[in-house]
C-alpha cells in the first residue's frame, strides 16, 4: 500500500468513525494501521490489514479504574462480538453490546468490510452520506 492510499483510507475512516482524535496511522511493513480514540474517550479503535479494505477492525474498551477490557472485532467480515479480557463479564459485556454493536457493524461496512445485513440496514446506513461519496466508496450492496 503506498502512502497515498494509506492517506486515503486513513481519511476514508475517520469520516465514518468519526473519532475525537486519530492518534497515528501510516503504512507499517507493507501493513496498514489505523489508531483513534473514539468520542467515549475510554473506546479505542483499530484497524489494520494488508489490502484496501483492511481485513481487521476492533474496538476496545478499558474502564477509568482499569477494571476491565472489553474487545469487539470484524475480522473478514466476522463480527465476534464481545471478548471480555479480564472484569466482571455479564453487566459490562451487555452494556458495550448495546452501546457499540450497531454502530460497530454499520462503521466497518461504510469502511469497506464485509458485513452480514439487510438491504434496509445498509440504505439506513447510507444516510447522511452524498452520493458522489458513495460510489467513490464502492460500497457492496
Amino acid at each position: 500500500m503506498t502512502q497515498q492510499e494509506a492517506e486515503a483510507l486513513a481519511a476514508r475512516l475517520t469520516r465514518v468513525w468519526q473519532p475525537s482524535e486519530v492518534v497515528d496511522f501510516g503504512v507499517d511493513e507493507d501493513e496498514f494501521f489505523y489508531l483513534a480514540t473514539l468520542s467515549d474517550e475510554s473506546v479505542a479503535l483499530e484497524v489494520t490489514g494488508h489490502e484496501v479494505p483492511p481485513s481487521r477492525f476492533c474496538i476496545s474498551r478499558t474502564c477509568n479504574d482499569g477494571r476491565y477490557k472489553a474487545r469487539m472485532t470484524n475480522e473478514w467480515g466476522q463480527v465476534d462480538g464481545v471478548s471480555f479480557i479480564s472484569g466482571p463479564e455479564h453487566q459490562d459485556q451487555n452494556q458495550f453490546i448495546t452501546e457499540h454493536l450497531s454502530q460497530f457493524r454499520r462503521k466497518c461496512w461504510l469502511s469497506g468490510c464485509p458485513v452480514e445485513a439487510t438491504a434496509h440496514e445498509k440504505a439506513e446506513w447510507i444516510r447522511g452520506f452524498p452520493r458522489e461519496e458513495l460510489d467513490v466508496w464502492n460500497l457492496k450492496f
